[in-house]
This record gives structure tokens, sequence and C-alpha cells, in this order.
């Protein structure tokens, strides 16, 4: 295989196949496949994208650019050539082979054949000018229309407005048939003008009377008008010639569909609707902007919604449906009568229905039949909280069980809403009621929080209820959590699991909210062991299975009920607080003592000791030994743990906690205190700490016990110094300086074996 870089061959095959001139040389540079850089021939890898460039692949990829780049130039001399009329030599050619001018190109059958679409091109200048002069011409028909109108009477008056729109219209057909595209754009544009124009004018200067109607009613008829006369100018455009087909005109039908729309809205304002009739209005609206979009494709050519005359409908088409939805639902879940708040929900139930309906005619490809249905579920959840919030909160949580029951159904059945297959109705239903647990739950935490009876006695900030049972704002959360810790159980699934501990978590915290503290901690405590134990579960599962997430999300959650533990613990008392620490701390080290699990041992003794140091500072204990030799005896029967477990661990993890929590806090409480026996036991210690190290090759006892004796000698031995002359000082530091200097080399090295030495111990 050639390792040269592909475009280094090919580029040297293309030189000897052209048999290039003599002295001619060959490129030194090409630019990247990939990032288009500037590289040097014979670059295997570009340092910008990191494409390799050299083998069989990087070749095959050079030859296809080629090809492509020959293609390309070919596509924009042939598309050159089709924007200009055809000529003779093109119309022979046609007859010679069979093909009538007018005939269509062939297409691919299957629109993901298609070719990529070209960005579109910037505005010629051409179009600049024929832009600019069109509103100029606008503009000065405008004033020459105000200056003379009071002149010229009623019938010269019709007569200007006819002729002039009359002339615009027939230019851009006109234009159209004699092939020239952008003056045949142009004059409909002015046409278009002139017709708002002319409508805008008959009315503002009261032509025939007409400025007697409202200007509501007005454009009512005066947009279908409008609509009207551009749909009838586009159909007397010419769509085809001896030659072939002509282009269309573009402007014609959006503006026409911008009139039907104004149109539309005109006569919404002329009903003036109020309260749920504005909903209906709205929806009304809204279906008859989508029949316009529908129309307006049609006229476009195309198929499905989407069009460039069909965007005005389109939005006309969102504005409604918002309107209809937040009219619809601020009345059914606003204080008023029941009769409205029923009828807002049953047209909120339209809207679900028909997405529900419609989904059926969508193809089933891509996500667009799924996501009509979750939209569509999701409307229904809507509709229905109009009852639930009429009911009295007992009734709320006797929904939430009935919902928490068919999604543990659900559940049970396999129709979870589990990723990782293709999601049914059952899925999507499983999702709908996750969604509905959590708001009855809010639901009854508010109303139980604040005295309500129902929601609409919220709504309104009317209490007068009395407080509720506890457990009222917990039924929602235990049901959502039993469901989905089937479905983390069945499916073994990590982010089911999730949603299970918050949701446990949450019903906790809610339970707990007006508990007294003592209750609060034992609570607490009881939920973080059984926390730890699923911790545990999952830890010898992934043992045998591989699934190693739901360790530490159950963890995750046995760390909320702990801190719940402690902030209760921090309520009552230094006995109840401790009581936690240690009992978390306990529970902890009983967990440590799964396979692989021994440093969580770490946190338990924190634990623990705190506990112990609670107690303590509570009975005024001050002497630093009580509280430190506790800590380090149990981090020095983990080190030996440790050790017993693999005798080639580092001692700085067997024996180095435990010697600087149990040895450095009494240094340092006996050269604040200047303890004469507490200083004699430290150095004693850290002497034999010293010697152990030296004895056993022990890093740890080695370098703490040196370091301790350090920190003895400067503290103790530095005031010292004070007496000595400084001619003593300065004499012995030059003699050390000076015998380190003249044996360097020996002092290196001396280093280096020190360093050897201390890296070849434990």
């Amino acid at each position: 295989m050639n390792d040269l870089p592909a475009p280094e061959q090919a580029a040297r095959e293309r030189a000897a196949q052209e048999r290039p001139a003599p002295g001619s040389a060959l490129p030194t540079t090409f630019a990247c496949p990939e990032c288009r850089s500037a590289l040097p021939v014979g670059t295997p890898l570009c340092p910008t994208c990191g494409i390799r460039l050299t083998g069989p692949l990087a070749r095959q990829l050079w030859e296809v650019e080629q090809r492509i780049g020959s293609l390309s130039a070919e596509s924009r001399r042939l598309r050159a050539l089709l924007l200009q009329p055809p000529s003779p030599a093109e119309v022979a050619q046609g007859r010679s082979e069979g093909v009538r001018p007018s005939s269509p190109a062939p297409l691919p059958q299957h629109p993901g054949h298609l070719a990529p679409t070209l960005p579109r091109k910037a505005l010629s200048g051409q179009q600049v000018l024929l832009g600019i002069a069109a509103f100029l011409l606008l503009s000065g028909l405008s004033f020459f229309l105000l200056v003379v109108w009071s002149l010229i009477g009623l019938v010269g008056q019709a007569l200007v407005m006819v002729v002039l729109t009359g002339l615009a219209a027939g230019g851009a057909a006109l234009a159209t048939r004699k092939r020239l595209p952008a003056a045949a754009e142009t004059a409909a544009v002015i046409a278009s003008g002139l017709v708002w124009l002319d409508l805008w004018a008959a009315h503002r200067l009261g032509l025939a009377g007409l400025d007697a109607l409202p200007v509501e009613q007005y454009w009512t008829v005066a947009g279908l008008v409008g609509t009207g006369l551009l749909l009838g100018f586009d159909a007397l455009v010419p769509r085809h010639d001896a030659t072939g087909e002509l282009r269309r005109i573009v402007v014609y039908r959006p503006v026409a569909l911008v009139f039907a729309v104004a149109a539309l809205w005109s006569a919404v304002v002329v009903a003036d609707p109020d309260g749920l009739g504005a909903s209906v209005a709205g929806l009304l609206v809204a279906v008859a902007s989508v029949g316009l979009a529908w129309a307006a494709v049609r006229l476009d050519g195309r198929t499905g919604l989407v069009s460039p005359s069909s965007v005005v409908p389109l939005l006309s088409a969102v504005v409604g449906l918002l309107i209809h939805l937040l009219v619809a639902f601020a009345v059914g879940y606003e204080d008023g009568p029941a009769g409205d708040r029923y009828l807002a929900m049953v047209l909120l139930v339209l809207l679900p229905v028909a997405l529900l309906v419609v989904q059926r005619l969508v193809p089933a490809v891509g996500d667009a039949r799924l996501a009509l249905r979750m939209v569509g579920l999701l409307g229904l959840l809507v509709a229905l909280g109009v009852p639930v919030v009429d009911a009295p909160r007992g009734a709320v949580a006797a929904v939430a069980a009935v919902v928490g029951l068919v999604l543990l159904g659900l559940a049970v059945l396999g129709r979870d809403g589990t990723f990782g297959h293709r999601f049914g109705w059952g899925d999507l239903l499983s999702w709908t009621l996750r969604l509905a647990l959590v708001l009855l739950s809010a639901l009854l935490l508010a109303l139980a929080e604040g005295g309500h009876a129902s929601g609409l006695d919220l709504a309104a900030l009317r209490g007068g209820a009395g407080p509720a049972d506890w457990w009222l704002p917990v039924v929602p959360l235990v049901a959502l959590a039993l469901a989905t810790t089937v479905t983390a159980v069945r499916r073994n699934d990590p982010s089911m699991a999730a949603f299970a501990h918050a949701a446990a978590v949450a019903g906790v915290l809610v339970a707990l909210r007006d508990a007294e503290p003592v209750t609060s901690a034992v609570a607490a405590l009881v939920a973080a062991v059984v926390a730890v134990a699923v911790a545990g579960g999952a830890r010898w599962s992934a043992l045998e299975r591989g699934h190693w997430a739901m360790e530490p999300i159950a963890l995750a959650a046995a760390a909320a009920y702990a801190v719940t533990a402690v902030t209760a613990g921090l309520d009552v008392d230094a006995f109840v607080l401790a009581t936690v620490l240690v009992a978390l701390g306990a529970l902890l080290a009983a967990y440590a003592a799964l396979p692989g699990r021994l440093e969580v041992a770490y946190v338990a003794i924190v634990l623990l000791g705190a506990g112990l140091w609670v107690q303590l500072v509570d009975r005024d204990v001050s002497t630093v030994e009580a509280y430190v030799l506790p800590v380090a005896a149990l981090l020095a029967g983990l080190g030996a743990l440790q050790w017993l477990r693999d005798r080639q661990a580092p001692t700085f993890l067997t024996m180095g906690p435990a010697i600087v929590i149990g040895l450095l806090p009494s240094l340092m409480a006996g050269i604040a205190d200047d303890s004469p026996w507490r200083l004699t036991v430290v150095t004693l210690v850290a002497a034999l700490l010293l010697v152990v190290g030296i004895a056993r090759r022990w890093r740890a006892p080695l370098v703490l016990g040196a370091l301790a004796l350090g920190i003895v000698a400067f503290t103790q031995g530095g005031p010292l110094l004070a007496y000595v002359p400084n001619f003593v000082l300065l004499v012995g530091s030059g003699a050390v300086l000076l015998v380190v200097g003249v044996m360097w080399e020996r002092s290196i090295a001396l280093g280096r074996r020190t360093y050897a030495l201390l890296a070849a111990m434990q």
C-alpha cells in the first residue's frame, strides 16, 4: 500500500498524464478535503481537523472531490444557460432527440434522492433598483391621489384607481410573457400596493360614502375584495407560451392571503366576543386560518401545509389557538359559574381530541406522530384538571390514588414509558400520569398549607377549611414512587431508579414538614437505613450483572435522608444530634463491609467522631486527647484492616491518617499551652515512630515522626538561639554552606540516595 498522501498521489498522476512542459513544477500545497486548510504536499495528517490523508480511503476521497468539482462547474454552466431563453441550437437539439421544449425534466421519484438545496443567492443589482423604483412609484402615486382627489370628482376618482391598478397588473402579465421575471415581480408589487392603497383611500377619502362604515366592518369586506382582485391578477398571468413554461409571479398569492387574514380578524373584531365567546372565536379563526393555509399551499402548487403563501395564515392559526386556549383555561380554572367552567373544559378537550385524530393521518415516519400523541394527552390532562380543582381536597387525594393504581398497572404490564423500545399508547399514558401525580401533589400541598377546601378556594385565596391531614399531599408521591420503583426493578433502568428515589425523598420531606423534630429525625434515619440497604443490594447486583449506576443513586437518596435527620437533630438537643450522627456512622460502617467499599469507612469514622465531639462539647470537655484519640484509634483499626487485606498498601494510607489525627493536635496543644508533660509524651511518641519507621522501612511513621520532632525542636529550641552571639551563627551558617559547596557532588548523591530510600519504603 502506498503511504504517500492521496492528494500528492493524485497531483503527481495528473501531472504525469498531462505531460507538463519541461521546467514546470508540481503544486506545493493542497486544500484539506475536510476543513479546506492549505497544507504542504506530503502532509499525512491535517493538524486542524485531524483527517488522515494517506491510504486507499484518502485516495478514493480525493478522486471523488475532483469529480464533484468538475460536476459543479458543469452544473453552473447549465444553470446559466437555463436562465436565458432557449437558443436555436437547443431547440434543434431537442427536436433531434424527440424532446419537446415544454417537456418537464425527469426528477427522482423519492424525495430522499433529490440533491441538497443550494443556498439562495443575494439580491442582484437589478432587483434592488426595481424595488426602489416600485417604492418611489407607490409613494408618488399616493401623494398624487391625496392632492388631486378632491379635484377630479367621483368618476375621476374611480377611473384613476381602476386605470393605475389595471396598468400595473397588465404590466406584470406582459413582463411575464416577455420572460422578464424581475420586471414582472416589480409590477406585481406595484399592483398589490395599489390595491391596498385603493381600498384604503376609498374608505379614508369617503368614496361613495364608504367612510360612514366603521373601520372593522369595512375591512371585513374590503379584505375579501382585495383577496379576489389579487387572485384574479394572478390568474391573468400566463403560465405557458410557445417555447415552454413561464415563471410564476410570487407576490400576488401571499399578499392575497394577507388580505384574507385581515378580513377574518376584522370580522372577529366586529363580532366583539367576550368570555367563552372569545375562546370559540379564536378556535374558529384557527380553523379558518388552517383552511386558508391549505388553500395557499395548493395555489402555490405544493403539498402539505407550508409554502410562502401559507406563512401568514399559519401565524394567524397560532394566534387564534393561543387565544382559544388562554381564554378557556382562564375561565375553566377561575372561581366562576360552574356552567362556564365545564363549558370551558369541553372547549379545552376539542383541540387534544383533534390532534389525537389527526395523528392517525400522519405517516409513521420520524417522531411527528409521537409528538402529536404526546401533545394531545397533555391537552387532555389540562382539560380534565377543571373538575379536579373543583373537588374537595379529600377527593383530589382519591383521584391521585386511582391515577397511581393505573400507573402501577401499566408498570406491571411493561407499558411504563422506559426508553429503549418503541413508544406506544401505554408508554405515553405512563409519562402523562407521572406528570399528573406531580401536579396533584403540588395542588394538595398548597391546599393543605393554605387551609383551602378546593382548588377554586386556592384560586380565590379563600381559606377557612382548617389544617389538612399530613398524609394528603403524600398520597400522590407514594403512588408515584411505588409505580416507578416497579418500573426500575423490572427494567433495571437507572433513570427510573433516580425518578423513584426523588419521589420517595419528596414524599418523606412532605410528610415530615410539620412533624416534631424527634419524629423527623427518627423517620429520616429509618429512610436512610432503607436507602443504604437498597444501595447495598444494588452493589451486589452490580457485581453480578455489571450495572453500576443504581448504587450511587441510592446513596444520593440516603445522603438526603441523612441531612434531614441531622437538621432535625440540631433542633432538639446534643444527645439526639449525637445519636443521629453515631447511628449514621454505624450504618456506613456496616456498608463499608461490602466488597470494594472499604473507603466508605472513612466517612463513617468522621460521623462517629462528630457524634463523640458533640457530646464532649456539650459536657464542656476541653482535653484535646479526648476528641482525637478515639478517632485515631478507629482510623488505626481501619488501617490495620486495610493492611491485612493488602500488605503492599502504602503506609500513608494505612497508618498516616491515624498518626496525623492522634499526634499533631496534641503537639499543637502542647506548644500553645506550653505543657511540659504533653510535649514530653509527644516527643517520645514521635521518636518511637521514627525508630519504628527506620526499622520496618515504613515511610509514614518515619516522615511524620521526623516532622513532629522537627516542630518540637524548632519551637522549643528556637528561643535559645537568641542567647547565641551573632558571629557564631554567621560563622556556623557559612561553614555549613562551605562544606555543602565543596562536597556538592557528594551532597547531590546523598540527596538522591535519601530520596531513593524513602521511595523504596512502604
